[in-house]
């Protein structure tokens, strides 16, 4: 019978190293100014793995406190990350930021819904403490939104937007393709209700092997020369419609208000 906890620790060996990898490539080739805040991301997951392991033969109480002060930190940057990922394609679109910084409030809000409804199949039993439940949803809740966020921006920008610099295409690309595999793992971490007992078995599996995925293929694209914009001579119909769209939506960001009660329309 295969020894379910070695590959566990086995994967979980082989992100950590892969994390300081990648954040070695992006020192060497002089990109981690470019994407400091990924670059922050990838050292608190880093460390968090790390204690993990290193606390693993710990008290069960020890190793849950490190992780709810990790959960909220990595989910911050994550935050960041996101943001700036929006950021550099809106670099054409003049405005469009305060617009996509609302949507991403919305998005998170309905995201919370979603992650809330599965809560009768994807509560995690036992003794564990409510706060390690309720941190687990809000992950998933995060992870849901921001997997929304950018298959919404990488929709619109490819119809709307203009060229960007190929490691970003990829880059947002990795970063939907992990979040929402991200979110995945999560449920199904918790859903022993839905899945049986090998939930556990298949998200501690599952979750690693698409970080392994994701990593292998950051290292890989990220080059220095993936930095430059392509030059392109756009279609002029198409430049007309994308400024029409762009007054739109900075119209629309202009006269809705984000309240601690929602979202309203400014009078």
């Amino acid at each position: 019978m295969v020894d379910t906890r070695l590959i566990d620790l086995y994967l979980l060996g082989s992100t950590t190293i892969l994390m300081a990898v990648l954040l070695v490539r992006l020192v060497a080739i002089g990109l981690w100014r470019v994407y400091a805040w990924f670059a922050a991301y990838l050292a608190v997951l880093c460390i968090e793995s790390v204690l993990l392991q290193v606390l693993n033969a710990q008290p069960l109480y020890i190793v849950r406190s490190v992780w709810l002060v990790t959960r909220p930190v990595s989910a911050l940057l994550e935050c960041m990350v996101v943001l700036t990922i929006f950021g550099r394609w809106t670099v054409s679109f003049p405005g469009i930021g305060a617009f996509g910084r609302k949507l991403v409030v919305v998005i998170l809000i309905v995201a919370a819904v979603v992650a809330a409804s599965t809560i009768p199949v994807a509560w995690p039993p036992g003794a564990w403490m409510q706060a390690v439940k309720l941190t687990l949803i809000a992950t998933r809740a995060v992870n849901i939104g921001f997997s929304l966020f950018l298959l919404l921006t990488l929709v619109f920008f490819r119809k709307f937007g203009g060229p960007v610099a190929p490691n970003l295409r990829r880059h947002t690309w990795a970063m939907a393709a992990y979040v929402t595999a991200t979110s995945a793992s999560y449920f199904v971490a918790t859903a022993s209700g839905l899945l049986g007992k090998q939930t556990l078995v298949v998200s501690n599996i599952l979750l690693p092997a698409v970080t392994l995925t994701a990593l292998t293929f950051w290292i890989f694209a990220f080059k220095r020369a993936g930095e430059t914009q392509p030059d392109t001579v756009g279609d002029e119909s198409q430049w007309e419609e994308a400024e029409e769209m762009n007054r739109h939506m900075q119209r629309l960001a202009d006269v809705i208000t984000l309240t601690p009660g929602g979202m309203k329309r400014a009078k």
